[in-house]
């Protein structure tokens, strides 16, 4: 089993047992639903960026909003705007209220929201993007077109739950978050997944931290051609293996012919295949 069979497998592991895992995660309290590892990168990007807004779509519970806060209390800078489809009155009911959230009622890709979001934004040097509302294809697909051209250089706009429809879990979801990042990464150069954001091997948005840079285009090639180069290295390590271990063994046998030449039942059986050989002799 390779690593990348062992790390799905735990991945399937850890989502088919919501309960314990993605139900059971709290921040301060709060319902959060992300895994531990994305939201411990989440910390590093708002540490390494120090953003003046973050945009996120799809709040739920508001765990996940409140955590992204707390980490801009910590670095002292930052707020966070978190949009959702439910009615404010009623997020307010389970929501937690902070002085560095604002919470937006409407559909993530609705224009007026959108027109709402880039008027409190127009001063800000570096924006980041979470989009973690409806995972169907062409919403998430929407949602990346809408939102891309606010995402400073530098920042990220992130894909969340591109691990659906067998990467590697949910097999039946259907086309979702993956495929739009591809459709995405296709006709927009600025973006390219940063895997450098997957260093803990689980998490729930393989491909889904794009960071915006005028070479991103060029760094995800760069990228792809390195993870080739790796895989190729594997199997030639492989091979070189497979082929130490058939050297052993006709070494082995090898040995073992020797020996049999130099036994006594190879001397008397001798004569017998030197008349064989003659008597098939034309």
């Amino acid at each position: 089993m390779s690593d990348q069979d062992a790390v799905d497998a735990f991945h399937r592991i850890y989502y088919e047992a919501p309960e314990r895992t993605i139900y059971n995660t709290h921040w301060l309290g709060v319902a959060a639903q992300k895994y531990p590892t994305d939201l411990w990168v989440y910390q590093e990007i708002v540490f390494e960026l120090r953003p003046d807004f973050i945009v996120e779509t799809g709040t739920y519970w508001g765990g996940s909003t409140l955590f992204l806060a707390s980490v801009c209390d910590l670095v002292g800078h930052g707020h966070v705007i978190s949009i959702d489809i439910r009615p404010i009155a009623e997020s307010r009911v389970t929501c937690p209220a902070h002085p560095r959230i604002t919470y937006m009622e409407g559909s993530s890709i609705s224009p007026q929201v959108v027109e709402r979001v880039r008027d409190t934004i127009s001063d800000a040097a570096t924006v980041m993007v979470i989009l973690d509302s409806d995972h169907g294809r062409e919403h998430v697909l929407n949602e990346l077109k809408v939102w891309a051209d606010i995402v400073t250089d530098g920042s990220y706009l992130i894909v969340e739950d591109s691990n659906v429809n067998g990467h590697p879990v949910a097999p039946a979801f259907g086309p979702g978050p993956m495929e739009a990042i591809e459709l995405f990464c296709t006709v927009n150069t600025d973006f390219a997944p940063d895997r450098s954001r997957e260093k803990f091997f689980l998490t729930a948005n393989p491909k889904g931290y794009l960071k915006k840079t005028r070479g991103s285009a060029l760094e995800g090639r760069l990228l792809a051609a390195e993870e080739e180069i790796d895989a190729l290295r594997k199997d030639r390590a492989e091979l070189a293996g497979m082929r130490d271990g058939l050297r052993g063994e006709i070494d082995g046998l090898r040995a073992e012919l020797a020996g049999l030449r130099g036994s006594r039942s190879w001397r008397l059986t001798a004569p017998v295949r030197v008349l064989v050989r003659a008597l098939r002799r034309p």
